[in-house]
């Protein structure tokens, strides 16, 4: 396995659609095994668990590989743990999506509902 600079090197500097799929799928080697693991400490069961995986790939792809391009490698924190806590973000981002933002005071009849929607699933 490639160390995390040349991984993350190869997916930014990637120009061709061909330079892109081989430099994912070295980050995919890389990474996914990790990012799994922050998807199981979030979901409940295993569909769940590959709905967010590949919510949050395709999100880590979106615009070229945006998200993984904003990673600053200033010393301050390793690429990995970077990216665990963008990835905790977005199973966050996809609970969010599926159930709605829960809220404290929350009425009755909004948590029914969202009671509802999660046997629903």
């Amino acid at each position: 396995m490639a160390d995390s600079s040349t991984v993350l090197r190869r997916l930014v500097d990637a120009s061709t659609e061909i330079e892109q799929a081989g430099a994912w799928t070295l980050f995919l080697d890389a990474y996914s095994r990790l990012i799994l693991h922050v998807a199981r400490s979030v979901a409940r069961d295993h569909d769940d668990v590959m709905d967010a995986y590949t919510y949050i790939l395709q999100e880590l792809q979106a615009s070229q590989f945006a998200r993984l391009r904003a990673f600053s490698p200033s010393g301050r924190c390793k690429f990995s743990t970077w990216l665990v806590v963008v990835t905790r973000r977005l199973c966050v981002d996809y609970h969010r999506s599926r159930y709605g933002r829960t809220r404290d005071a929350q009425s009755d009849g909004a948590r029914v509902d969202q009671d509802f929607r999660r046997r629903l699933r």
